[in-house]
């Protein structure tokens, strides 16, 4: 019998584990630190950036107006012309738009519409930004509230903290049953298949509040299903990649990186470069459906859900792979 020598060192994957399981320890400390020391020693924000708001007035003034909006020192508008007053209100009733500013050259006093979901902190700095720009063209504003007795405030975050970290310890505690169990013997195929119901389960009720008038029961359930598999999908992967310092990492983005918001401070206000990051994170695009069906009716940006459906399946195929591996070397 002629034994017929291994070229290689094993599956392509193992090699990429291994060195990236040698590293965890050390990119959970620096990311950790990273997240503290900007997050800590940044101070918040005073104004907003890029917030969205509708400008309407006489076309002689309003391009003028929408530019030097745009161009204002820190960049807190991202303005845009408007239409008609009532349609601008109802952009802002509809969460559309944060603000939206209405110029009568008929009178001396324009109209800012706000919407007190916003928060206390980020109208207050909308008002500030734009009424300077009011008083540097000789003109003053009226701040009217659309909506002065919204749904409370906490909700949406409280919903995005908890089915976040519910699906981090769903994971954490599976992952703490199979080492209790002993080793894992080939793929998990249960897993697969709860991944895939629940994914399931969350594009369906979706789809029913597109399609339906139960815009919020099925909002909230799809919401609700999408994020805590959201956190348990990624949170797996990560642990099945760099080892238990995964659960380190996970934490680092679901629990650490979301700390600001804790006191349902605006992501256009958090410190530093946050307010650029938070939308892209998970708990940024929860927060964003979270609000918009707490406070506007609405199911929130497509961005966010195509977000929470590239985290899933980039973590669902990284634990594919991953199971690939583990079957070539048995």
């Amino acid at each position: 019998m002629v034994t017929v020598p291994r070229l290689g060192p094993g599956p392509p994957y193992a090699g990429g584990m291994r060195r990236a399981r040698s590293l965890a320890p050390v990119v959970v400390v620096l990311l950790q630190v990273a997240v503290l020391v900007t997050l800590l020693l940044t101070p918040p924000r005073t104004a907003p950036q890029g917030s969205p708001v509708t400008l309407v007035g006489p076309p002689v003034v309003s391009t003028a107006l929408v530019d030097r909006l745009n161009h204002r020192a820190g960049h807190p508008f991202d303005a845009s012309a408007g239409t008609t007053a009532h349609a601008a209100e109802r952009e802002v009733e509809d969460g559309v738009v944060l603000a939206a500013v209405v110029v009568d050259l008929s009178r001396e006093r324009d109209v800012l519409y706000v919407d007190a979901a916003n928060g206390e902190r980020l109208n207050e700095a909308l008002t500030r930004e734009a009424g300077a720009v009011a008083a540097s063209l000789g003109r003053t504003l009226d701040v009217v509230d659309v909506d002065p007795n919204p749904a409370d405030r906490r909700i949406p975050y409280l919903v995005t903290a908890a089915t976040l970290v519910l699906g981090f310890l769903v994971t954490l505690a599976l992952n703490w049953r199979r080492r209790s169990a002993g080793p894992e013997r080939g793929p998990s195929r249960t897993r697969h298949r709860l991944v895939a119901a629940s994914l399931t389960v969350a594009v369906a009720a979706g789809a029913g509040a597109i399609v339906t008038d139960l815009t919020g029961v099925c909002g909230w359930v799809a919401i609700v299903v999408a994020a805590t598999l959201t956190a348990s999908t990624f949170t797996a992967a990560l642990v099945r990649l760099v080892g238990v310092w995964g659960h380190g990492v996970a934490a680092t983005l679901f629990l650490v990186t979301a700390a600001p918001l804790v006191r349902a401070t605006h992501p256009l206000l958090l410190p530093g470069v946050w307010s650029d990051v938070t939308p892209w994170l998970p708990h940024g695009a929860v927060l964003d459906v979270t609000v918009h069906l707490t406070h506007f009716d609405g199911l929130g940006s497509p961005r966010s859900w195509a977000l929470l459906l590239g985290y899933v399946l980039v973590s669902w195929l990284t634990l594919t792979l991953s199971d690939r591996a583990q079957l070539a070397r048995t």
